[in-house]
């Protein structure tokens, strides 16, 4: 259903279908349960690119990268409003791994 969200499937699609009446049938328990499987999913994949974003990145600013700058400890974060932390949980992402 996500694709057809984004335009890149039509509603009438059968896995759309299919997606859809899972999510809308009067018994919820199902339903969290493929919205979780959708969350651990796009998760996965997230992390899986990730790691190949920041390769591309530092390849593509070279020493203007952002995690080159990072790395060598030279990045000086933007100016930002209270509570507006631009770069807060991306330590997490710092040793994602590619897998398979």
């Amino acid at each position: 259903m996500s694709d057809a969200l984004l335009g890149q499937r039509r509603w009438d699609d059968p896995q759309v279908i299919i997606e859809r009446n899972w999510l809308l049938r009067a018994d919820a328990d199902p339903s969290w349960i493929f919205i979780e499987r959708c969350r651990e999913r796009l998760a996965k994949a997230f992390r899986r690119n990730m790691r190949l974003v920041r390769l591309l990145e530092r390849e593509y600013y070279g020493e203007n990268s952002f995690y080159y700058l990072r790395e060598i400890d030279q990045y000086q974060e933007p100016a930002c409003e209270e509570g507006d932390n631009l770069m807060e949980g991306l330590e997490e992402l710092e040793d994602v791994e590619i897998e398979g």
